[in-house]
């Protein structure tokens, strides 16, 4: 992802029609422009110290996915037009993601992430990838979010380009039970380094108790092949079933104001 950005910039609160009193589900983007602003964060502090560290909230697989023709850099896990999920996808879009490293080297990211690139024309880009159950509950998380999905910026993802004006789809899904549940949309944003989006997916209409996947589509590819899409460098649960509720004070108003 490409544009410059505030260090925190609210994208969009995707709110769906819900009875009164609901919570709607809603996505926000909080963009950092060097490791020690991201190794300072809130976020930071909260995956690698609470509820079992990074290791039980890292993504473990990748069901499915289908990059671009187009807009995908040689420094990209896969390749244009890639379907298949590959050892250099798994190694890439799970475990640990490689900002956490706090390496600002950015060969050291060569292969490590997948841009989901542009098409001309067909179907969309997009990655499923697999994450530990995450509760859909009003409560747990970081105030409130869900999972967070780490997207890299041009300093970091070398080739990937200067500019965004892509929209991007977030959705997420219990895998086995056919049905996949949309969170919201990011279009024309982010930053040059490090982008984490933030999902709240609690209050959608007929969601299961908890979901097992991220599920991110390069949702208008197929109009502007030219500016390239997500470049992800893997995803977290930040409200594992059954954790408990967390709030930090530098993010007291952030959910409450953009629900």
């Amino acid at each position: 992802m490409r544009q410059a950005a505030h260090a925190l910039t609210i994208i969009l609160s995707a709110t769906l029609l819900l009875p009164a009193g609901s919570q709607a589900a809603s996505i926000s983007l909080q963009s950092f422009n060097s490791m020690a602003e991201f190794q300072a964060s809130t976020l930071y502090a909260f995956v690698t110290g609470t509820g079992g560290g990074l290791s039980g909230r890292k993504a473990h697989g990748v069901s499915s996915l289908r990059q671009g023709s187009s807009a995908v850099p040689s420094t990209s896990a896969g390749a244009p037009g890639n379907e298949a999920v590959t050892s250099e996808i798994l190694s890439a879009a799970t475990d640990v993601p490689d900002v956490f490293s706090l390496s600002s080297t950015p060969a050291q990211y060569d292969k490590k992430f997948v841009s989901l690139g542009s098409a001309a024309s067909g179907a969309p880009p997009f990655i499923t990838v697999e994450i530990p159950p995450a509760s859909t509950g009003p409560a747990g998380g970081l105030n409130g979010y869900d999972i967070v999905v780490f997207d890299l910026g041009k300093n970091l993802a070398t080739g990937t380009g200067n500019q965004n004006t892509e929209a991007t789809i977030f959705q997420v899904e219990l895998l086995g039970d056919g049905a996949v549940y949309q969170v919201g949309t990011i279009s024309a944003t982010g930053g040059n380094f490090i982008n984490a989006i933030l999902l709240d997916i609690s209050g959608i209409p007929g969601i299961p108790s908890t979901v097992d996947a991220v599920r991110v589509v390069d949702v208008t590819g197929t109009t502007n092949p030219t500016s390239g899409g997500l470049d992800l460098d893997g995803a977290l649960t930040l409200n594992p079933d059954s954790s408990t509720p967390t709030r930090a004070a530098s993010w007291g108003a952030v959910k409450t104001r953009y629900r």
